[in-house]
This record gives structure tokens, sequence and C-alpha cells, in this order.
């Protein structure tokens, strides 16, 4: 991607963000602001129809960012967790699935086949993940 303006892109995506806690929440954690935005977005901002795969929403860093990305471009975001946190966003572009990343049973007529980009941020064990990568890459 060509040079982007960091802060300002930062400050558009803010200003789409309907959550008031979550804008509070990216402007004080400086961690997850550098972790996604600055390492991720400027990857996956420039993909058209992007169909993204996230496993693990929790307070909705990851969800935010993807969900942006997919509005401005005309995409669509998958996100699965084991908790229901269908009520987190309202927004066509998102698909809510609550289940284990890896009831592949369940997941594979719910889901695309192909994806631009797959987060994995569930269970942090070496076997889990492993068995994540091997399926869905």
């Amino acid at each position: 991607m060509a040079s982007i303006n960091k802060k300002e892109h930062f400050t558009d995506f803010l200003s789409r963000l309907e959550s008031k806690e979550l804008k509070e929440l990216w402007e004080k954690d400086i961690h997850f602001k550098e972790k996604f935005f600055d390492y991720i977005y400027p990857d996956i901002i420039n993909i058209n129809n992007p169909k993204i795969l996230e496993f693990g929403v929790h307070a909705g860093f990851s969800t935010s960012i993807f969900l942006d990305t997919c509005k401005v471009n005309n995409g669509t975001l998958y996100s699965v967790d084991v908790n229901d946190y269908s009520n987190s966003f309202k927004d066509k572009n998102w698909n809510f699935i609550q289940s284990r990343d890896d009831d592949f049973d369940l997941l594979e007529n719910k889901i695309p086949s192909k994806f631009d980009v797959i987060l994995i941020d569930t269970i942090h064990k070496a076997k889990h993940v492993e068995k994540l990568i091997y399926h869905y890459f």
C-alpha cells in the first residue's frame, strides 16, 4: 500500500464507530491501536470485497477494524466465538456464529471456503492453533 497517513485514517475510523465505549477503548489502549490499526489496517484496507474470518470477538477490537474495512470495501466479516456476542454489532456486513472455532462440521455450512484474512485469537495453545491452520489454510 502506498504511504498512508495513519493518524488521519485512525481519526476517520473512529468517526465511523458507533459504540462510544469502543471508541474510548481504541483511544486509551495504545497496544491494541498499534497491533491492529498500525500493522493490520494498512494491509487490508485496499482489499476489494474482502472476506474476513475472525475467531474470537471479546471486546471487539479486531471485529471493529475488520467490520470497518468490510463496510468501506463492500466485504463480509464472519466472526466466531463460543460466547454470544451477536448483539455487539448491528451491521449487514457482519455474520456472527456462536461456536467453537474447531467445530468444523457446523462452520463449513455457515462460512465460505476461502478468505482474504483469517485471524485466530481464541485458544492460544500450539496444538489448537496448528489444528485450525491445517484446516482453514
